[in-house]
């Protein structure tokens, strides 16, 4: 069943596999990706919409996304980050799908980055290579001003050194981790390290919050793992908060 479902993914967006999307392409084929998940893994599921329907809606959306964010004249599209942002969607698992991947993952997230060099003044992260507007300070005029940052590798302190931040603080493959005024960068947990946040998984998923363990994001729930093909779809509920986003 899983080769069938990659088959299809393949054959409804068979440019995704390029090394470069181009901006004009990139709302339609994610789309088409996002979609063609939903259908799979949503079969059966009330209010679910045609997969036509979703692809128009979803396209236009994610289309308007990338234009308000282009808007900023420090960001920059990235057309690598968006052919590896459809090719980790294609392999993406339904609770994965569930997650909210065009958020989570880090390629997803790179498809349109800040341009500002490390030292240049900032108000926002999105402005900054890097991702991270250090040291912010309000100015005579009430506008918060930092500088571009280099983001914090583990075992590296996060905490903000004058002024507030604005952005990851620390690097790919760690999570900061605030605890009585203090910040440290640390790695990722792998799986079955227990957590508290899906931030600070490799998975992205943390099962339940407080009390779960790092897992497979398809294959276990808490603490308990639970073996669970990658063919299985979502619940009712699940895809209910899905289809309300596409």
């Amino acid at each position: 069943m899983h080769f069938f479902r990659v088959a299809a993914l393949a054959l409804l967006c068979a440019s995704c596999s390029s090394s470069a999307i181009s901006q004009a392409d990139a709302a339609a084929q994610l789309a088409q990706v996002l979609c063609a998940e939903l259908q799979f893994c949503c079969q059966g599921a009330p209010g679910l919409p045609a997969l036509s329907v979703c692809v128009s809606t979803t396209s236009a959306n994610i289309a308007s996304s990338l234009a308000g964010q282009l808007a900023n004249p420090d960001s920059a599209y990235d057309q690598g980050a968006a052919a590896r942002c459809i090719a980790d969607l294609q392999g993406s698992s339904c609770e994965e799908l569930a997650l909210d991947r065009l958020d989570t993952d880090p390629n997803c997230a790179a498809i349109v980055h800040g341009t500002l060099p490390l030292s240049a003044p900032c108000s926002h992260g999105a402005q900054c290579a890097s991702g991270l507007c250090a040291n912010l300070a309000a100015t005579s005029s009430g506008a918060a001003v930092g500088v571009c940052a280099a983001p914090q590798v583990a075992n590296q302190s996060c905490a903000a050194d004058g002024g507030t931040s604005d952005g990851a603080p620390c690097a790919a493959g760690t999570f900061a981790q605030a605890s009585d005024g203090s910040c440290l960068c640390l790695p990722l947990y792998s799986l079955g390290t227990a957590c508290d946040d899906p931030s600070q998984c490799q998975s992205g998923d943390c099962g339940v919050p407080g009390s779960g363990a790092c897992p497979p994001a398809d294959v276990c729930i808490g603490t308990q793992c639970i073996p669970i093909p990658v063919t299985s779809s979502l619940g009712n509920a699940s895809c209910a908060a899905l289809i309300q986003t596409y």
